[in-house]
């Protein structure tokens, strides 16, 4: 059986790496066209590669040991009349299975180079840290994860740093505003200076083009000699939409089975649009590659993907966890506890006597527990952290 993975990065990688081990017939023949970098690496640590805590070697992931990897092709088109794929170097390869392992690209404000960086890959990482040591004012444009992890790092290496995002709280699609707030606090303890509501609309240079500062769409210059970009991803579905398969508000449309709307053609990662999967983390991408890996190699031909719970973990020296629902209904249970003098929060939406969301800012030795029963959808004690004076409403 022919297998060709369209995609080097996590998502192509692990499934290369997962039909390997599975397939022990030597039934399979797997290539895998990635023009990124081989072998694959983890995009989750890059934070950690800007911290300084890792090296690029660090970041590899482990490879397939018989998958055939072309590194320096690319995809240019789709047959799937015929089941083959068009190379760039002119090659066509012909296929039973073809997973779209594409992922997503960053979406880039209008702002000129070469003073912005974007971060996506290690060639971006890398870019980056070249040039911070000539760098004094740093300006984060994004206020999602990226971009509140790359602050927060930026920040503790003395940089002095701005984060500039359009929404009017950080990590608005995880975080309540109370949450946002107690964030945007902590930020600040770090010496983050934070611009919600706002948007980077250009730059401003000096003598001999040097950056001299961001323009705001409210009419202000935030300082900066160096400029970020952290503004989300969005997939990459190119491909498919040439060769006329279905595509969906997240990426290209897939069920169960992770199958699009050719039944020959698969799709996982970032690339994936499935109910139950949120883009641009790992476990998504990971869990989808072993239940294909389980029904291209046959060891379970019945294998279904159906969701993960979304627990979004933010590093640098944040203590940030957000989970599930932060939308609280009339019938729901919330309970929640802040401590101004440490900015922190944590708070418990509670459906059905099941924890339905969760947003904890700062330390507590109960977050964990917490974390665990989204999970595993364990019922909640009538005082989850432990004290009577938990707050409801």
């Amino acid at each position: 059986m022919r297998v060709v993975i369209v995609g080097g990065g996590m998502a192509g990688t692990r499934l290369a790496a997962e039909l390997s081990t599975r397939d022990t017939a030597g039934r399979l023949s797997v290539t895998v066209v990635g023009a990124e970098q081989a072998p694959g690496y983890n995009r989750v640590l890059l934070g950690d590669l800007l911290a300084g805590q890792l090296s690029t070697s660090d970041l590899r992931l482990p490879g397939s040991t018989t998958a055939a990897v072309r590194t320096g092709d690319s995809v240019v088109g789709l047959d799937l009349a015929h089941r083959s794929v068009r190379l760039r170097s002119g090659a066509t390869l012909g296929y039973d299975a073809l997973v779209l392992a594409t992922g997503s690209a960053p979406v880039l404000p209008p702002l000129p180079a070469p003073h912005v960086y974007p971060l996506r890959t290690v060639a971006d990482y890398t870019r980056l840290l070249d040039a911070l040591p000539g760098a004094s004012r740093v300006v984060v444009v994004g206020g999602g994860p990226l971009g509140v992890e790359t602050a927060s790092t930026l920040a503790g290496r003395g940089i002095e740093v701005a984060l500039v995002h359009r929404h009017g709280r950080l990590l608005p699609a995880d975080l309540d505003a109370e949450g946002g707030g107690a964030l945007r606090r902590f930020l600040r303890s770090r010496g983050v200076t934070t611009w919600l509501a706002s948007a980077a609309v250009g730059l401003r240079t000096a003598r001999r083009g040097r950056l001299d500062g961001v323009e705001l769409d409210g009419g202000r210059c935030v300082p900066a000699d160096l400029v970020v970009v952290a503004c989300g991803a969005q997939p990459r579905v190119a491909l498919a939409r040439g060769a006329g398969l279905r595509l969906a508000a997240g990426g290209v449309a897939v069920d169960d089975a992770l199958r699009t709307s050719d039944p020959h053609v698969y799709a996982v990662g970032d690339c994936a649009a499935h109910p139950g999967a949120r883009r641009g983390h790992a476990t998504p991408a990971w869990s989808q590659a072993g239940v294909l890996a389980d029904r291209l190699s046959g060891r379970d031909p019945a294998a279904r993907y159906r969701g993960t719970p979304h627990v979004l973990r933010l590093r640098a020296g944040l203590e940030v966890v957000a989970a599930g629902d932060q939308e609280a209904s009339q019938t729901d249970r919330v309970v929640q506890v802040a401590d101004g003098t440490r900015h922190a929060y944590h708070r418990l939406v509670v459906r059905a006597g099941r924890v339905a969301g969760l947003v904890a800012i700062g330390e507590h030795d109960a977050v964990p527990t917490f974390v665990d029963w989204y999970e595993r959808g364990t019922p909640v004690p009538a005082a989850p952290f432990g004290m009577p004076s938990d707050r409801r409403s």
